[in-house]
């Protein structure tokens, strides 16, 4: 779209303005060549009177005489150079006013222009948005009419499941859902990594007791202390020792202040993954079914501590453990925590 000219206006340009110059400087210049030629060839002055010898009678000669030149009116012509000096005194201040019109004129055209200019930016603009609208308006059209797509054929597949026949579900259930403190022997196991390891819990207690004989003096000496015991199979035990103050109560009770000990331990794997996978671990023959084979399924309980990856393992090895007449007890943990335990922790629920 091609840009709007500014209206018309009246102006005048350069030349106009040098016409008009012209003509009033040559008026003046035709006024004053007419005045000098007048003033030339007006008749001469009058010579001074003065003693003269008398003429001799001669016979005069036949002159012709020229006609007088016509006389000239210096003051008319004075009156007509200053009208007209006047008259070109006024054409000047009407030019120079004509001059100042001018500029203000393309002052205002300049001003349309700029005005023009910014409505053209402002209507390309809206043209813009109105193209990117139209095109996001077609975007969301398509978009529109594959989900549309998409819904009925999912309908579809809706409809042809709702007339095929449903599958039966196999729910299993084991006829021992109230669980119990445990009591007497227990063995520990980890289910990790869909993996099965037996912890020597017994074995690394063993090892904590040497270790706190030895380090008796120490723990007179200090607060708090941590002990590591030797690998134990494919784990090892960390012992802490913590002294605290007694409660308020206990001291009122005694007289007297006094300490108490906080024990805790926990259990860490020396590798990962250790133990056998799950699926070995239940076949005869393997390491845990031969364990098993050394135990009595009504005096030993059995802990698994089950971390998030082998929730499907740990169905597999209670349903094993139930139809050999074990007691089962199950703690999850969190990933990454380890297993734990203190005087003060809970015993294990067996089902």
């Amino acid at each position: 779209m091609g840009r709007p000219r500014p209206a018309e206006t009246t102006e005048l340009g350069t030349d106009s303005f040098l016409d008009v110059m012209a003509n009033m400087v040559g008026i003046l210049i035709i006024l004053v060549v007419i005045v000098g030629v007048r003033v030339k060839d007006g008749p001469p002055p009058e010579p001074s009177a003065s003693p003269t010898p008398a003429p001799v009678e001669t016979p005069a000669p036949v002159v012709q005489q020229e006609p007088p030149p016509p006389e000239i009116d210096l003051e008319t012509s004075q009156q007509t150079l200053q009208q007209l000096a006047q008259q070109l005194a006024q054409q000047t201040q009407q030019i120079s006013g004509l001059n100042i019109d001018l500029q203000t004129a393309k002052q205002q055209a300049s001003l349309l222009e700029k005005t023009v200019q910014e409505r053209q930016l402002l209507l390309d603009q809206q043209r813009n948005s109105m193209q990117a609208a139209d095109r996001q308006a077609l975007e969301l059209k398509g978009r529109a009419r594959f989900a549309q797509e998409k819904l009925a054929e999912l309908e579809q597949q809706l409809a042809e499941v709702d007339r095929k026949p449903k599958p039966q579900v196999k729910v299993e259930n084991f006829p021992t859902p109230i669980s119990q403190s445990t009591a007497g022997e227990q063995l520990h196991f980890q289910v990790q990594d869909g993996r099965i390891a037996a912890i020597p819990l017994q074995a690394l207690m063993g090892e904590v007791e040497q270790i706190v004989r030895q380090e008796a003096g120490r723990l007179r000496q200090q607060r708090k202390i941590v002990m590591t015991t030797n690998p134990v199979g494919d784990f090892r035990l960390i012992y802490e020792v913590d002294k605290q103050e007694t409660s308020l109560q206990d001291q009122l009770l005694t007289g007297r202040p006094g300490m108490e000990l906080e024990e805790s331990w926990r259990v860490e794997p020396i590798a990962r993954p250790v133990g056998e996978p799950v699926e070995r671990a239940l076949m005869p023959g393997s390491q845990f079914r031969s364990l098993l084979d050394q135990l009595n399924p009504k005096q030993t309980t059995i802990t698994l501590w089950v971390y998030p990856n082998s929730f499907t393992a740990y169905r597999q090895l209670k349903r094993e453990l139930f139809q050999l007449g074990f007691a089962t007890a199950g703690r999850p943990l969190p990933e990454g925590v380890s297993i734990a335990g203190s005087p003060r922790g809970s015993k294990s629920a067996a089902q």
